[in-house]
């Protein structure tokens, strides 16, 4: 037997594809990712892929807005202990209040870099997986 190592899963919730394209560049070597550019499509990514962490843009596609799905994930039975890191090109104090006030962990201002992105994804993000095969 042996412990082979499976990457943590990370739900990026952005409608913008280069964002997406960015994070997934920054995290590629490390997390697998899966990815909502709305509400509904990042609620199905949730059943889906079960992911360990959240980084939620707050201006999404459709009509609900990231803080919306924040508030959802923070209060489901089922997904509260997921940490949400809101990710947003809003620099503003109301929008990090906003963010804590809909249970979000952790604020990151866009645009982000590498090694901070990391270093806040490690600070949440639960133990490492393993699976024993």
């Amino acid at each position: 037997m042996s412990d082979q190592f499976i990457k943590p899963m990370i739900l990026v919730v952005e409608d913008d594809i280069l964002n997406q394209k960015l994070i997934t560049f920054y995290l590629r070597e490390k997390y697998d990712m899966c990815y909502g550019a709305s509400v509904i499509e990042s609620k199905k990514c949730l059943e889906a892929n079960n992911p360990d962490l959240v980084l939620l843009d707050l201006s999404l596609l459709g009509g609900e807005n990231g803080l919306e799905l924040c508030y959802y994930i923070k209060n489901s039975d089922k997904w509260n202990h997921i940490p949400v890191i809101a990710v947003t090109a809003h620099a503003f104090s109301e929008t990090r209040q906003a963010c804590e006030d809909a249970g979000s962990d952790a604020y990151m201002t866009k645009p982000v870099k590498k090694n901070e992105l990391i270093n806040m994804i490690e600070k949440y993000l639960p133990s490492t997986k393993k699976q024993t095969t």
